[in-house]
């Protein structure tokens, strides 16, 4: 067993054993899980959350930004397929939005790692485990914005417009 303090790294402890992973400089390792929602501007829930995971190397966060690019979480077609679904309902669809959550750490990295380990990946996508996984872990979220249910409106998004939110 590695102690959290050799080497500068910290234990992160999974069901099975324990996995080093090295508090270093970027650029390392890293997952990215991005939760959609579809929500009435009053806040509430409208649809299903939906998770996105994705894996990268290097900066979470640069001077652009996030790592975290929303635009593959929320496509155009996605949107047309809920328009046609919804093609008599344009009241709902005026006043829904999509919310955007997503976190960027290596630590995520640990935690799908230790659900392939385990043999259950199901719990990759259990949105419950990953919001309390990250609150546990301590980890902030990068991207927690309320966009327009169109894609093609976001370019014009206060958070865009600033850098804070990639789309494209």
């Amino acid at each position: 067993m590695v102690r959290a303090s050799d080497d500068g790294a910290r234990a992160f402890p999974t069901g099975h054993a324990r996995l080093l992973v090295p508090d270093v400089a970027p650029p390392c390792p890293f997952a990215a899980v991005t939760v959609v929602t579809i929500e009435h501007e009053s806040g509430k829930r409208l649809s299903d959350m939906r998770l996105r995971w994705e894996f990268g190397y290097g900066a979470t966060r640069n001077r652009l930004g996030s790592c975290i690019v929303v635009g593959k979480a929320w496509t155009p077609e996605m949107f047309a397929v809920l328009r046609k679904h919804h093609l008599y309902q344009s009241d709902l669809l005026a006043t829904a939005r999509v919310r955007v959550v997503a976190w960027a750490h290596p630590d995520l990295l640990g935690y799908a790692l230790d659900a392939l380990v385990a043999d259950q990946p199901d719990s990759m996508h259990d949105v419950e485990r990953v919001r309390a996984f990250t609150v546990d872990m301590g980890i902030a979220p990068h991207v927690d914005e309320a966009m327009p249910l169109d894609p093609a409106e976001w370019r014009t998004h206060p958070a865009v417009v600033s850098g804070a939110v990639r789309c494209a």
